[in-house]
């Protein structure tokens, strides 16, 4: 079975699959139901003889063969689809008939409407055969993967149908003139007729007087009557031959007359198809300036559009350095954190002999007098959230310049947020490693943070983490003073 072309049939609309169906042969969609009278059985009543002249078949056939289209029947389907090709080949085989110049279904894209309406009459013309359906010959094209715009197919068919009129209009004018012509000249041939045998009739009588002539010369006296008579009738007749001469030149001359009006009529025709073809060839012109500008415009936001892309590939290649540069830095962090990880173990073992130090020296440390330094921090601050990376970067950055820190944004805030991310405390030391501190806070939680100051041989454990759990906020940076220098 041959493979119907859904493809060519999934692009078309109701109103199409409608037009496809009145270009088909009633003898073509009688085919299936002949050949499949019992899968069509329920629609017989409604077609009666299955005969392309019965009128039950013409007036009921396209709806039948329509709805089953839509119900999906394949046989439709694929009558449809067959007669949808047809239909698709016949316009490309008319356009390369076309010998003024080359087409093709593509040629009709951008084409202007009056050369179209042009280009559809001359192939009306090149044949008899060839019928110009406007809405058919718009499913060709739409069938050769051509869909024009609406306002165009609007603007062709106003074109071709003010064109039909004006040569509606013409042929009328010129089948009136053409009858009043044809009934003048058949007027005019049954009274010269009617002259000539007369004439005929009179040189006949006139030789049938000159035979007897002899014979009657002994009569002459008596005939002279009678021949007077006779030449007052050829007399009379000759009056009526040169009245029936003159009426036919008078009729000459109102033929030369209209012939005239005929010939100012086709030289008004040309003068005003001279008026609209110099206002179209303007129209033309005018279209041509402004597609020229539009191309100009289009130019230049292209030109812009580039320079947009060449910023965007400076600004991958940037990002790409810099993606190398975190990288690395997470690499380093990996190594950090292995080394890291076994000062926790040392750590844990060296809090745990602290822990039982404090708990025996406790007395002594509270005599001491020492106590712990707090700035509470803020945690109902506006929070405004990073949707992307590089707006956290870039307040990173902000905030790293507004405590006049030097290094670069991108190793230490990936070291912070390294080792946040993993679950260790981040150690700051130097001068400023406060503000440090602060700045990558405030960039990461959004806070500023409650600041415990520890001074120099402070070691109540106790009291420091019940100050560290009732802190509101998420971090805690707490502080030791060693000489000069601040650990954070």
């Amino acid at each position: 079975m041959k493979k119907i072309d859904v493809d060519l049939l999934e692009m078309l609309n109701d109103d199409d699959i409608k037009l496809i169906i009145a270009e088909t042969k009633l003898d073509m969609m009688l085919s299936p139901f002949k050949q499949n009278s019992k899968t069509y059985a329920k629609y017989m009543s409604r077609l009666g003889r299955l005969d392309s002249k019965s009128k039950m078949v013409k007036v009921n056939l396209p709806g039948i063969v329509y709805e089953l289209y839509n119900k999906g029947d394949l046989n439709m389907r694929k009558m449809l689809s067959n007669q949808a090709q047809f239909l698709k080949n016949v316009i490309v085989k008319i356009l390369t008939e076309y010998e003024t110049e080359k087409l093709t279904p593509e040629s009709f894209w951008d084409i202007d409407s009056t050369r179209c309406v042009a280009i559809l009459s001359d192939i009306e013309n090149m044949d008899s055969n060839n019928r110009i359906d406007i809405d058919l010959f718009f499913l060709q094209l739409k069938l050769n993967a051509v869909d024009i715009s609406e306002n165009q197919k609007n603007e062709i068919k106003r074109i071709w149908n003010e064109q039909k009129e004006k040569e509606a209009a013409l042929k009328i004018v010129e089948d009136s003139y053409k009858n009043k012509i044809k009934i003048l000249k058949k007027d005019y041939e049954a009274k010269i007729s009617l002259a000539e045998q007369t004439i005929s009739n009179l040189k006949v009588k006139i030789k049938k007087q000159e035979i007897s002539f002899e014979d009657l010369t002994n009569k002459l006296e008596v005939q002279k009557e009678d021949n007077r008579q006779n030449e007052k009738q050829i007399k009379e007749l000759l009056t009526k031959l040169e009245f029936s001469c003159k009426q036919l030149e008078e009729k000459e001359k109102e033929m030369s007359d209209i012939e005239k009006e005929l010939g100012e009529l086709k030289r008004k025709n040309e003068s005003r198809r001279l008026e609209l073809e110099h206002a179209w060839q303007k129209k033309v012109e005018d279209d041509n300036k402004k597609l020229i500008e539009k191309k100009e415009q289009l130019i230049g936001k292209n030109k812009i559009i580039q320079m947009q892309i060449d910023s965007l590939l400076d600004d991958r290649s940037k990002a790409e350095e810099q993606l190398k540069q975190i990288k690395e830095c997470i690499f380093a962090a990996e190594e950090q954190l292995t080394i890291l990880k076994n000062d926790i173990d040392n750590y844990s073992s060296e809090r745990e002999n602290i822990l039982s130090s404090v708990s025996q020296n406790s007395a002594s440390v509270q005599s001491s007098g020492l106590n712990l330094y707090i700035e509470p921090g803020m945690c109902d601050i506006q929070r405004e959230v990073c949707e992307k990376y590089s707006q956290y970067i870039m307040a990173v950055e902000t905030n790293m310049d507004n405590v006049g820190c030097k290094i670069s944004s991108g190793v230490l805030d990936n070291i912070f947020n390294a080792a946040v991310d993993v679950g260790l405390i981040p150690l700051l030391c130097g001068f400023g490693a406060r503000k440090a501190a602060m700045a990558l806070i405030a960039a990461r939680y959004g806070e500023m943070p409650t600041i415990i100051s520890i001074p120099s041989g402070y070691n109540d454990v106790a009291i420091l983490s019940r100050e560290i759990d009732k802190a509101k906020t998420t971090v805690i940076i707490k502080i030791g003073r060693e000489s000069c220098r601040e650990r954070v």
